[in-house]
């Protein structure tokens, strides 16, 4: 598997190429929001896309992903952007399956065209490369849309017509999760779980052994503290993880939610159906715990005897005073206020602290 890490300028690039990753990725979104300050809605434009891929292809030496979105334009618009993109350099390209103007695929609201228009594009960007190592990757948004059958099936018409790489969204179902990471008998390919899946080989990545997190996801998905199979790629760096997930298009992967709000332009979300409907993460759905099992509580532990001592008695009336406006700045989500006044008002009654 290779790595693909997101770069949305020459330097950045360097950067990727620097740390040793064999690899880059142009994500339209990162240059929308770092080179224009604009959200992903497709107000890029070609030409513009075009001149800062071909500064960071001259930038480095490793292979360069482009995402191109829907190729901006008809069947004529589309090989025209695969000439101009391999004209400046680029390794691979990315086209998708979304009505202009598109949506990142971490909005609502995205419209899709219909699959023979998609055909269309694939066929025009095939008879464009002048280069047959020139690489296509065709996406569809179908799964948030349209539901996973219907994206497995573009998938595959995809394949069919000629695309290189096939980019499709992620199981989401907790069953689903369990049969992925079960010890025992392990599944390897994604035609395992499902067999309307594509047979493409299963890539693993989550915590360590030591994570908290590590012990709550096999809690709660697996029913046993622990129970994980042991054929994934564990690392203690979050940034590991989700350099790996965004670089695989067969990769799974588990970490705190505060690495993907920093990275939502390289990484889809799994929605999770704890029973009640699939549900997306989310700072409410985390908060009012509807993003079930996979959302879990943390907690600072005092005893009775430390709270004797007056600097304990102290950092634990600021942790309660201040968590509220704190803990955002950590990655993590605080409780509601009234949940700290609470707790306070509760260890002033036994004596600890001073009322509110």
């Amino acid at each position: 598997a290779t790595v693909v890490v997101g770069a949305v300028n020459a330097l950045s690039a360097r950067l990727v190429e620097r740390a040793g990753f064999a690899c880059c990725f142009v994500t339209g979104a990162g240059l929308a929001n770092a080179q224009f300050g604009l959200p992903d809605i497709g107000l890029v434009t070609l030409t513009e896309v075009v001149g800062e891929a071909a500064r960071i292809c001259d930038a480095v030496g490793i292979p360069v992903i482009v995402d191109a979105d829907t190729g901006f334009g008809g069947p004529l618009s589309v090989m025209r952007t695969v000439h101009l993109l391999e004209r400046a350099g680029a390794a691979a390209v990315q086209i998708e399956d979304q009505a202009m103007p598109k949506r990142c695929g971490h909005f609502a609201g995205q419209r899709l065209v219909e699959p023979a228009e998609m055909l269309a594009r694939i066929d025009a960007a095939l008879s464009a490369r002048a280069d047959p190592d020139l690489v296509l990757i065709a996406r569809t948004d179908a799964r948030s849309v349209l539901g996973f059958e219907e994206a497995i099936t573009r998938a595959r018409l995809y394949a069919e017509a000629g695309a290189d790489v096939i980019f499709l969204e992620a199981p989401r179902t907790v069953e689903e999760l369990r049969r992925v990471w079960e010890p025992g008998p392990r599944l390897s390919r994604w035609s395992q779980i499902r067999p309307s899946w594509p047979d493409r080989e299963l890539k693993l990545y989550g915590p360590d052994t030591d994570s908290g997190t590590f012990d709550y996801f096999t809690a709660a998905v697996l029913g046993l503290e622990g129970a994980s199979r042991s054929d994934y790629t564990a690392s203690a760096a979050d940034h590991v993880l989700v350099a790996g997930v965004s670089g695989d298009p067969g990769a799974l992967g588990y970490f705190g939610y505060a690495y993907f709000e920093e990275n939502q332009d390289r990484l889809r979300a799994l929605e999770v159906d704890g029973g009640a409907g699939c549900v997306a993460p989310s700072r409410r759905t985390i908060l009012d715990g509807s993003y079930t099992p996979l959302a879990r509580p943390m907690y600072i532990y005092v005893g009775r005897d430390a709270l004797n001592r007056p600097e304990v008695r102290a950092f634990i009336g600021f942790y309660l005073d201040h968590a509220a406006a704190l803990i955002p700045d950590t990655g993590h989500i605080p409780l509601a206020p009234q949940a700290y006044a609470q707790m306070r008002v509760r260890i002033a009654d036994d004596g600890w602290l001073d009322s509110p």
